[in-house]
């Protein structure tokens, strides 16, 4: 340790430390778990110019799984593992701002003997007592990449499997080895045990077809052309145990807050975080002295009703999970009001600490310095290997704090001194938590980089995120890239040995609970924990509290993100045909016709003016409507990121707004437009002219967000300024028309065109929901949720275990 400095215990890494909430629902007290100790081109910059930020426009749309069959379930009288020394794991991490090195200690396998506290409970319970200090220590030897000799396993294949979608040098620490120190598990009450799970449930799986792609020369040293695999989902997967090796990675990405899974919507994909836990938990029962880590890639907000802007209750439930490393996607980083939550003192950020790794990344400190949003790196250091994990954001241009470009970060003096002979840092493989594609130019440029330090022989494990595919791809003998899906539809797992060339091997779990069981080589009931079985009634009542099951309407038939305009069940069309024309242009007091024969029926306008609606398209809509009874988190599925319909101009004769979208679709994303009009008429016309008359006066709209790149288009064109309604800064000169939220229009349009039965959708059985009453919950517009009315409720401080 450096001269001077102190040495720190605290619980990171692996740890029995009570995980506090955000904000609890009423009645759920901050609860023990017993545990071992989750966040494409930048979206919202939707008008960049670099290739990376239009390569996938719309990479993050969800596609739901079809076609998916049941699994083999595994029998009860299958045995559960026998029990091991787990995995002891010391994480000596650099701390950024002071000079010392800090410690992050191990943990023993889960105490058989460990119960969970009733959550009816009114009090806390006391914080364990720690364990004396002379308890099964273990000193952590490094162990040196074998770089010859060698003899290579068979070489993986890329993969993409498609699921059913100078800084300042004094921020160093001298690291060095330390004894392990091993904890105790906390005891606590018993909980009853939930009904028995089904043992088989449909799951998706996938068939791996094979094409060619050529690797980045510059990858690395080794870089050749390799097989790509894709898949889709076919017929059930039996899962064989998963492949051990010395070094064990559980993966999970771009969760977008689905920790509470998929639901009776898409029962094929049932696992929840609670099923996530118990299955770190006996997966590293199982081992031997082998390392195992639990990592999440980023993007952990915007995609349910927890993960709304700010996440209020979703940290909660996160911290509870016992992560060993974290990065940062692009979502966490694009509203204030969230990137406060997540920072706020005690909150989730904090209770991170040193596992939150953000290498180029930063905020302003207290003295108004660039400092680190998390940690610039830390070093595991396991039985097996010594890893030195890095996390990276791609370049990310429109964040409301600093994303330093990746390759002015990889010249930055501490990144440098992490490779220095007489800088104490001792690794034997390198992880790096990379939110960007498995292939993209920054991996090759990551790769050699580092390979120009550490020469060509040493393990260096990319786990990468942000285009919601699984994908896989090995880049030379001894480093892959590996990408787990998103929203929570696959458990990813990679493992490979830092002493082997070509020992990568891995796994995409569908995250069902009947594939987590064969994997564990155990049946659901077995392999669930108290732990898990806690967590997920927990986040069952913080969805019911926060509104997410409000039910709202009868949907007839599925809507798919994937479905194109034209196509009867397009979740866009739903978008542009029905939602904006019976939704904003009905607020406006001008409507179209309802396609689904309910709702604001038909009407004209007797204004000289009409309306045009104009937005481009990449970020309409998320995760697919789904048939049967529509709730208000099915709204959050569909609209994550809420945005406010405004009017950018009036007073525009129609070939001017004809060449407005002529400019706009002249870009990388492709454009939508719906026009009132004077005639009477069934149809909306989604093709150009879109119903648009050339000399006919007309107002313009489109979402916020786009009103910059739009107006840009309009100035380009030499529209007069007085015609420019929005400014860009919220005032809206010569118009009475308010923003309206988007999601508000989509509950509006679901209540009105597909009104609930009061029956859970009976009425559907007999397609006679179109005379249904409507009985969903009344919509308060003050409601921040636009459900039900929720007050802010106290934080509750968890209970925590001293370090020794």
């Amino acid at each position: 340790t450096m001269e001077g400095a102190d040495e720190t215990l605290v619980n990171a890494g692996n740890s029995t430390e009570e995980d506090a909430m955000a904000l609890d629902p009423p009645g759920l007290p901050s609860q023990d778990l017993t545990a071992s100790v989750d966040p494409k081109d930048s979206e919202s910059s939707l008008f960049s110019e670099s290739a990376e930020d239009n390569a996938n426009a719309n990479d993050e749309t969800a596609v739901a799984p079809e076609n998916v069959d049941e699994p083999v379930p595994v029998g009860d009288e299958t045995p559960p593992p026998p029990e091991g020394d787990g995995v002891s794991e010391d994480v000596v991490v650099a701390n950024d701002g002071a000079d010392e090195s800090t410690v992050i200690e191990p943990e023993q396998p889960p105490n058989t003997d460990s119960k969970v506290m009733d959550p009816t409970a009114d009090e806390l319970p006391p914080p364990p007592e720690p364990e004396s200090e002379d308890a099964d220590d273990e000193t952590v030897e490094s162990s040196p990449a074998n770089s010859e000799g060698q003899e290579a396993s068979d070489e993986e294949s890329a993969v993409v499997d498609d699921p059913p979608s100078p800084n300042d040098p004094d921020q160093l620490s001298n690291v060095t080895d330390v004894d392990a120190v091993a904890k105790d598990e906390s005891s606590m009450d018993e909980l009853p045990s939930p009904p028995e799970q089904p043992k088989g449930v449909d799951e998706p799986e996938v068939d791996e077809k094979e094409i060619e792609v050529t690797a980045s020369p510059s990858a690395s040293p080794t870089a050749a052309t390799r097989a790509v695999q894709t898949s889709s989902p076919s017929s059930a997967k039996v899962y064989d145990p998963l492949p051990v090796q010395p070094v064990n990675i559980i993966v999970l990405t771009d969760v977008h807050s689905w920790v509470m899974g998929h639901g009776s919507h898409e029962p094929a994909l049932d696992a929840d975080y609670g099923d996530v836990l118990s299955f770190f938990q006996r997966y590293k029962d199982s081992l031997n002295g082998e390392d195992v880590y639990l990592v999440n890639n980023g993007d952990f907000i915007h995609g349910t009703i927890l993960g709304d802007n700010p996440p209020n209750y979703l940290p909660g439930i996160i911290e509870r999970m016992p992560f060993d490393l974290i990065g940062v996607g692009n979502h966490e980083l694009t509203s204030v009001d969230s990137i406060a939550k997540l920072r706020e003192p005690g909150g989730l950020f904090d209770e991170w600490g040193k596992k939150l790794i953000t290498s180029n990344v930063q905020v302003k400190g207290d003295a108004a310095k660039l400092e680190p949003l998390g940690h610039n790196f830390v070093i595991l250091k396991g039985r097996q290997s010594n890893i030195l994990a890095l996390g990276f954001l791609y370049n990310m241009k429109d964040s409301v704090v600093t994303v330093e470009t990746v390759e002015s970060t990889l010249d930055e003096e501490w990144f440098k001194s992490l490779f220095l002979a007489d800088a104490g840092f001792d690794f034997d493989s390198i992880l790096v938590l990379a939110h960007m594609d498995v292939q993209d130019d920054l991996v090759a440029l990551l790769l050699a980089k580092l390979r120009s330090f550490v020469g060509p022989n040493m393990v260096i494990q990319f786990i990468t995120g942000h285009t919601h595919t699984r994908s896989y791809e090995q880049l030379d003998d001894y480093s892959s890239s590996f990408e787990a899906g998103a929203f929570l539809n696959t458990i990813g797992y990679i493992s490979y040995d830092p002493k082997q060339p070509n020992s990568f091997k891995h796994e995409f779990i569908n995250a069902n609970r009947a594939s987590i069981a064969q994997t564990l080589n155990m049946s659901v009931e077995q392999y669930q924990t108290d732990d898990g079985k806690e967590l997920s009634e927990y986040i069952a009542r913080t969805v019911e509290h926060d509104g997410g099951n409000v039910k709202l309407g009868c949907i007839p038939r599925q809507y798919r993100v994937v479905g194109a305009l034209e196509e009867d069940d397009s979740l866009l069309g739903l978008h542009l045909r029905t939602v904006i024309p019976n939704g904003y242009f009905g607020r406006l007091g001008h409507t179209v016709t309802s396609t689904h024969g309910r709702g604001s029926g038909k009407g004209s306008t007797k204004s000289t003016e009409q309306h045009v609606f104009v937005q481009y398209l990449d970020r309409s809509v998320q995760y697919d409507l789904f048939s049967g009874t529509a709730t208000m988190n099915d709204v959050y599925g569909v609209v994550p990121e809420d945005d406010n319909v405004v009017e950018i101009a009036h007073g525009l004769q129609g070939k001017t707004i004809l060449d407005i979208i002529k400019g706009m679709d002249a870009g990388n994303f492709a454009v939508g437009a719906v026009a009132t009009t004077n005639e009477d008429s069934d149809d909306v016309e989604l093709v150009s002219p879109y119903g648009i008359k050339n000399e006919q006066l007309y107002r313009l709209h489109s979402v916020s967000l786009q009103v910059s790149a739009i107006q840009d288009i309009m100035l380009g064109l030499d529209v007069p300024a007085k015609f420019i309604t929005h400014t860009g800064s919220g005032s809206f000169k010569h118009s009475a028309h308010q923003p309206q939220s988007l999601r508000a229009l989509w509950v509006d349009v679901i209540k009105n065109e597909f009104s609930y039965d009061g029956d859970d959708c009976a009425c559907l059985a007999s397609n006679n929901c179109s005379n249904s009453k409507d009985y969903s919950a009344p919509i308060t517009p003050s409601s921040p949720k636009g459900g039900v009315t929720t007050e802010p409720l106290p934080e509750i401080e968890g209970t925590e275990i001293e370090g020794i």
